[in-house]
């Protein structure tokens, strides 16, 4: 068995393997228009399987960013599972990419899967929880854009390049220090319409809401039919001020979905986002899909470093697989004994210290008093146009 890390010559024989696999195949667009890395398995020269792994910038919240792999159309052929090859292909990966990224990441439904399992049992931690709701178009508010406001449909690809600059800065002037999504550029929109792993299964678009003609929110939509073969928009992201922007906005897309004849709106949250009680005050109903974000560290030293200013990135953080990282030199404010699932939560800025200490995932070792300082989560906002 040879485990080793992609050339540009393994794109046809990983596309050859991607048909074979139980995830959406990748295509010449879809690997080519990505910065992917991969790492493969070949038995005997047979390529039999594959570890792809996206390259992200990815905001964490208070205007930190990791760079992170993301998992995407892993596969192991049928004869050759339970024979740790996968394990062996994220270990190698890890090796390979310490030196250059921050973290593994990756998007899996059903906690009961063998694959969540798998990744769960080989350190990959929870670091968010996304609900998925449904609107029937019929059953949605009638309310109408007020009249202060404008609306403008891009959808061309034309239209969404030309609009880059303006999307991009609206986006980040909404961030609000917010995390969980993958950090924009005026290229952002345009990039998704020629590249985006689902590209064959959406008509893409994106509804600006204006004021004064300047875009003051803004949908990108996804219309689909794509698993159940319900008609829809797929809201992938929904950038606006929570209030009246946001009701303006979602009025606005409720209308160009009667307009186009859709039967549902769908629209995926982070279950601590208050956004999704707003959806639930608009008639959307929980579709009962349960999916988590996982995340790996690959060098939480250096991600420490990155962090340093915040509290808690001064102390030395001592866990069973890393040993104790942080602040060198004897520095430290002190020593913070933790589980690896706290300290990867804290790299990613999904860490309530207060909740650490009472659940057991943290615990002060001195020298002195525990910190009385409370660290908590980033608020994090939920993209599905981020998510593969």
């Amino acid at each position: 068995m040879e485990i080793r890390t992609a050339t540009r010559d393994d794109r046809d024989a990983i596309l050859r393997l991607s048909e074979r696999s139980d995830s959406t195949p990748r295509t010449v667009e879809t690997w080519d228009g990505n910065p992917i890395q991969a790492i493969l398995a070949f038995d005997d020269g047979k390529l039999i399987g594959m570890l792809p792994l996206e390259e992200r910038t990815w905001e964490t919240g208070r205007g930190n960013r990791l760079e992170v792999l993301w998992a995407t159309g892993v596969h192991v052929d049928t004869a050759y599972r339970g024979k740790g090859i996968g394990g062996r292909l994220d270990t190698f990966a890890e090796q390979a990419f310490a030196d250059r990224f921050d973290a593994f990441c990756v998007f899996r439904e059903d906690e009961t899967s063998p694959a969540y399992n798998w990744y769960r049992k080989n350190g990959y931690h929870p670091q968010a929880h996304v609900r998925a709701y449904r609107l029937p178009v019929d059953a949605g508010a009638s309310a109408h854009v007020a009249t202060r406001y404008g609306h403008r449909h891009l959808t061309s690809r034309r239209e969404l390049e030309e609009a880059g600059r303006e999307l991009s800065s609206r986006f980040g002037a909404l961030g609000c220090g917010r995390g969980g999504f993958l950090a924009r550029t005026p290229a952002s929109w345009v990039n998704i319409w020629d590249h985006h792993y689902y590209r064959a299964f959406y008509r893409y678009s994106v509804l600006a809401l204006l004021e004064n003609a300047h875009v003051a929110a803004f949908a990108f939509l996804g219309e689909t039919s794509m698993r159940d073969g319900i008609s829809r928009y797929d809201i992938l992201e929904f950038a606006a001020a929570d209030g009246d922007a946001e009701n303006n906005l979602h009025a606005a897309v409720v209308a160009a979905a009667r307009q186009a004849g859709l039967r549902d709106i769908r629209m995926q949250v982070f279950s601590d986002d208050r956004r999704g009680d707003w959806m639930q005050g608009l008639g959307y109903v929980d579709r009962d899909r349960s999916t988590n974000i996982l995340g790996k560290l690959l060098a939480p030293e250096r991600t420490l470093k990155c962090l340093a200013g915040q509290p808690g990135a001064s102390w030395t953080w001592r866990t069973e697989r890393w040993g104790d990282v942080g602040a060198p030199n004897g520095s430290a404010d002190g020593t913070m004994a933790a589980s690896d699932a706290a300290l990867t939560a804290f790299c990613f800025q999904r860490l309530s210290t207060a909740e650490a200490l009472r659940a057991g995932n943290i615990r002060w070792q001195g020298p002195g008093t525990a910190p009385a300082a409370s660290i908590d989560a980033a608020p994090w906002r939920y993209c599905q146009a981020d998510y593969i």
